[in-house]
This record gives C-alpha cells, sequence and structure tokens, in this order.
C-alpha cells in the first residue's frame, strides 16, 4: 500500500470514530426521511441485506461500485445494505464514499452530515496530487477490511444512461493495490428516474441489481485499471440493459 501520512490517519480514524458515536440520531434522522417522508421503497430488501451480510462474514474490504444518477445514490445504497441496527455495532462496514467537494460545502449542515456519513471530499478539478491523496485515503481504509462505495463514472450522468466515454480508472486501481478486496457492482435506478437529479422523486421504488465480480486481467499498470474497470462497467451495463428492458 502506498504511503499515508499519519495525520490523514488520524483524521480517518477520527471522522470514523466521531460516525459511530453520532450514527444513532443521524442514522435514524436520514432512514425516516427515505421511509416516512420521501416514502421511498426498495423491494426484496432483505434480501440484499443477507447478501451483504454473507460479503461481510468472508472478513475482506469491500469495494462497492453502483452507477450514478442523483446526489443521494450512495446514502441509498448504505439503507439497502443494511439496518442502522446492524451497522452501529459494524461501522467498519457502513461504507465510505466519495463526495465532491462543491456539493458537500453548499450549507454547513449538509457538511457536518457528510462528515459523520464517512465521506471523503474530493476536488475534481484538483491536481495530480490532491487525487492521489484521496486513492491513499481509500487503499488506507480498505486495507483495515473495511466497506468503500465508488462510482467509476465520476459524476451523475446527464443522459440519464452510464456514461461510457467518461469511466475514471481509480476502481480498478483499488483492485489491483488490495487484492484481496470484494467488488460488488451495483445497478440503482428509480423506476421514474430520466436522467440525473439532485434527489429521486417522492413515493420512488428501486430497481436495484448487484454482483459480485471477480475482476481478472494478465495485464500491468494502466492496462491493467482499465481492463478491470472496464469489467465492471460491462456488468452495469447488463443491469442497465435489464432495466431498460422492462420500463421502457
Amino acid at each position: 500500500m502506498k504511503k499515508l501520512y499519519i495525520k490523514h490517519i488520524i483524521l480517518l480514524n477520527l471522522q470514523k470514530l466521531l460516525g459511530n458515536i453520532f450514527f444513532p440520531f443521524i442514522g435514524c434522522l436520514i432512514v425516516f426521511y427515505f421511509r416516512y417522508f420521501q416514502k421511498y421503497k426498495i423491494p426484496e430488501i432483505k434480501k440484499i441485506r443477507d447478501y451483504y451480510k454473507s460479503l461481510i462474514k468472508q472478513n475482506k474490504p469491500i469495494l462497492i461500485c453502483p452507477n450514478h444518477l442523483t446526489m443521494i445514490d450512495s446514502a441509498i445504497i448504505q439503507w439497502a445494505l443494511a439496518s442502522n441496527i446492524f451497522y452501529l455495532f459494524h461501522f467498519s462496514k457502513f461504507p465510505w464514499n466519495i463526495v465532491a467537494k462543491e456539493n458537500a460545502e453548499k450549507n454547513i449542515i449538509f457538511r457536518i452530515i457528510t462528515f459523520l456519513n464517512k465521506c471523503i471530499l474530493i476536488d475534481r478539478k484538483g491536481t495530480k496530487e490532491h487525487k492521489e491523496l484521496i486513492l491513499n485515503k481509500l487503499r488506507y481504509v480498505l486495507s483495515k477490511k473495511e466497506s468503500v462505495c465508488i462510482f467509476i463514472e465520476g459524476t451523475r450522468s446527464p443522459t440519464g444512461k452510464l456514461l461510457e466515454n467518461q469511466i475514471n480508472y481509480g476502481a480498478g486501481q483499488l483492485i489491483l493495490d488490495v487484492p484481496e478486496t470484494n467488488v460488488i457492482v451495483i445497478y440503482l435506478r428509480g423506476k421514474h428516474q430520466k436522467t440525473k437529479s439532485d434527489f429521486p422523486i417522492k413515493n420512488e421504488e428501486f430497481f436495484l441489481r448487484y454482483f459480485t465480480l471477480q475482476p481478472e486481467t494478465d495485464k500491468k499498470g494502466l492496462r491493467a485499471q482499465k481492463e478491470i474497470t472496464l469489467q465492471i462497467l460491462e456488468q452495469l451495463k447488463k443491469f442497465e440493459d435489464e432495466y431498460f428492458s422492462i420500463y421502457q
């Protein structure tokens, strides 16, 4: 694993500790908002939670790679994967995720919520060194057998379909650097979602598909990163095709 300075390790562990302490309040507030205010529904939620628990029992790092259409995709995925009670006692399996700095800094409340929900902020226009620091942080938490959620598209799709020409290869790099990682490919989409938005509509029911990917490559370096990431994209594309075959 590439070097991460001690100050960043301390801050990551402090963020996790504070997130765990405040989780009973923040987690309940978010789930209440999803279930009773927005009235979101995820069919067969118990099935995906049982699946996630089965992977956790393997005691390996977990990298979650979803598609990206709304500002709260990662929060909905966190809700889908496990209950608040489970996360309270297994907070290392509450996924870390990457949030664009400009979104997190819209107001102080959102900044606090993202911090306590294990979000790592990225400046998408930042320097190469800044982006390498983000990858180093993700490598570190994966090496501690935690869960991480990363969007290979990097941004919400304005077309409503996978951004096949704008793929970020960071996921492939993480899988190469932490090879024991379990990779979960998740396709999440509201049944009324046409294109990108900040939030799904009220009363939305979600189409959700998942698959444990075992990436393989005989290449090295950047070529290997690309090949692995494109395998993730290929699985997402299969799920997207399934979605449009049902709802279009």
